[in-house]
């Protein structure tokens, strides 16, 4: 299926509403997803966790508590800001048609950026398995 301007610029627009949805969604019911949630099994037998604190940096990131958000968990507050610029130039370039947006998302298109963000993983994980960054 060949994907027409018309059909990227609707793919997006539907994203958008469902992004914003989600977003709602979790703003007033994220306590109640909290309280179902399973606790950490790293977390109970004192072991180094890579994903500790995540789901605490969501839910402050989505409070726009950005301080806190960074301090649960640097590198999912780093895929957030990134998730969100990514979402603003998709928009810039597909629904809005700037030609700026466009030439840095064919940039970002570029597949060394998947091998960068995969190092800045590796480089995180090793960092909060040594204790730099422990789990909060």
């Amino acid at each position: 299926m060949k994907y027409t301007p018309q059909k990227k610029r609707n793919i997006v627009l539907i994203i958008d509403i469902l992004f914003v949805l989600t977003f709602i969604v979790l703003f007033f019911f994220f306590p109640v997803i909290m309280d179902i949630a399973p606790e950490c099994l790293f977390a109970k037998y004192n072991l180094p966790c890579l994903g500790c604190g995540g789901t605490r940096c969501v839910k402050a990131f989505i409070h726009l508590d950005f301080i806190n958000a960074f301090t649960f968990h640097p590198f999912v507050f780093l895929c957030l800001v990134l998730a969100a610029l990514l979402m603003v130039v998709i928009n810039l370039a597909w629904v809005f048609k700037v030609k700026k947006a466009q030439k840095i998302y064919e940039e970002l298109s570029n597949p060394r950026y998947v091998f960068i963000f995969f190092g800045f993983f590796l480089v995180f994980a090793v960092l909060r398995i040594t204790g730099v960054f422990p789990a909060p």
